[in-house]
């Protein structure tokens, strides 16, 4: 009966078959293979082959599984993955050239705004200048009057103006915006007659400007001179 079980061994035991391997296995160890020695195999013969065999069986299994699972492409696959591949290739291509001519376009219209802003503006001076000259010639002809030496030198009439009044054939002369008698009489009353009798004949029936007329053309002639300046 006791020798059908297997009797206890000591750690002391263990320790000496385990050094006793170690030794035999430092003498058939190669570099590739580990330090320490291995597990000493317990099992039987028979359990050690069935274990291989199963190893080798699930192995094939998962061989096989794998080749399942890939599946072979047909022709038509072939053709339409190979259509989608190149179409993609074209897309990528036209992409690439749109943004070129975009950025090129947009740098020469950045090359043109600057050689705008470098040009100077003498060119847009001639026809604000020829707009202010016909704006004047346009302000000169509105009003058709009669140059008086008086006018000319005076901004307001003078006695020499008043003086032609009184007519001596009978005639009329229309004053505008001027009231008879306020008119500065202090130069010379003889200077004055001579003055009004040698403009009776081209004084009849004209009509003399105001001082408002004259003030407010004066005013619009010196606001084109100070835009001009």
């Amino acid at each position: 009966m006791s020798g059908q079980f297997k009797s206890f061994v000591t750690e002391e035991e263990v320790n000496e078959q385990r050094q006793k391997r170690q030794a035999e296995w430092e003498k058939v160890r190669k570099p590739e293979d580990p330090e320490e020695c291995p597990e000493e195999e317990t099992r039987s013969l028979f359990d050690q082959l069935k274990s291989n065999q199963d190893y080798a069986e699930r192995e094939r299994e998962e061989e096989t599984k794998l080749r399942n699972s890939v599946k072979g492409l047909d022709d038509d696959e072939v053709q339409f993955l190979n259509f989608v591949s190149n179409r993609q290739l074209q897309i990528e291509k036209d992409r690439n050239t749109e943004e070129k001519s975009v950025i090129a376009e947009v740098q020469e219209k950045a090359g043109q705004t600057s050689a705008s802003k470098e040009t100077p503006q003498s060119s847009t001076n001639p026809s604000i200048s020829s707009n202010r000259n016909s704006q004047r010639l346009l302000l000169q002809g509105a009003i058709k009057r009669k140059r008086y030496p008086s006018y000319e030198n005076n901004e307001r009439p003078d006695a020499k103006l008043m003086a032609g009044l009184t007519q001596t054939n009978g005639s009329t002369i229309l004053v505008a915006g001027i009231l008879p008698g306020i008119a500065d009489y202090a130069e010379n009353d003889s200077s004055t007659e001579n003055e009004s009798n040698s403009s009776d004949s081209e004084a009849d029936h004209q009509i003399a400007p105001s001082v408002i007329t004259r003030r407010v053309v004066q005013e619009m002639m010196q606001k084109l001179k100070n835009d001009e300046s």
